[in-house]
């Protein structure tokens, strides 16, 4: 098969895209910083999300019933004060990928869950 070991990855998360092709996001720890890797039905195409240092960063990758990709990240810094983090939402279209923070979870948060609705809303 075309799986492979994710080197230096921590926290990896995985969907398929409409077409059937693997989609994995994960903390690089040899960068410090959150890295998408796509099966191309060929090989891998590696993209790098943001070169935001972090101490650690969970995510969830999922596809919204028209095909497009959305991501959503937590980061929990070492020594961060407050009992809150941002949860990050970058999407990709035709365009590129874009971002926005949607709202705040427990800063103990190490697992996300989201959905869409019938309205292709995403919800938390």
């Amino acid at each position: 098969g075309h799986l492979r070991p994710i080197p230096a990855g921590l926290n990896p998360s995985l969907a398929y895209d409409p077409t059937g092709q693997p989609h994995v996001t994960y903390l690089d720890t040899s960068l410090g910083s959150l890295v998408e890797s796509a099966w191309n039905g060929q090989a891998w195409e590696r993209n790098l999300l943001d070169g935001r240092r972090s101490d650690n960063a969970s995510s969830l990758t999922l596809f919204d019933p028209g095909g497009t990709q959305h991501i959503l990240v937590i980061r929990a810094k070492a020594g961060q004060t407050g009992n809150t983090v941002p949860v990050q939402h970058a999407w990709k279209d035709s365009s590129g990928w874009h971002s926005e923070i949607l709202g705040e979870v427990a800063q103990a948060s190490s697992f996300l869950e989201a959905r869409f609705d019938e309205q292709s809303q995403l919800s938390l």
